[in-house]
């Protein structure tokens, strides 16, 4: 039988705690733009995931030409 959770689901959530994932940030971090990384790291930090936030952006400075930007 379905539950209301089955049916109803927030994506933005679903997105945070896939995204909130470090390893994830090790892998991918230094892949992202800028602008990529910066609208993720916001929205982590939104929705209260601020070290996964700053995680990401760690990861990114460690080959981002611009570091000052973020």
């Amino acid at each position: 039988m379905l539950t209301a959770d089955d049916l109803f689901y927030d994506p933005v959530k679903t997105f945070v705690d896939v995204f909130s994932d470090s390893l994830l940030a090790c892998h991918v971090g230094d892949l992202l733009t800028c602008g990529e990384v910066n609208v993720l790291a916001g929205l982590l930090a939104d929705r209260r995931h601020h070290v996964a936030a700053e995680h990401w952006l760690a990861q990114h400075k460690t080959a981002c030409d611009d570091p000052h930007i973020h």
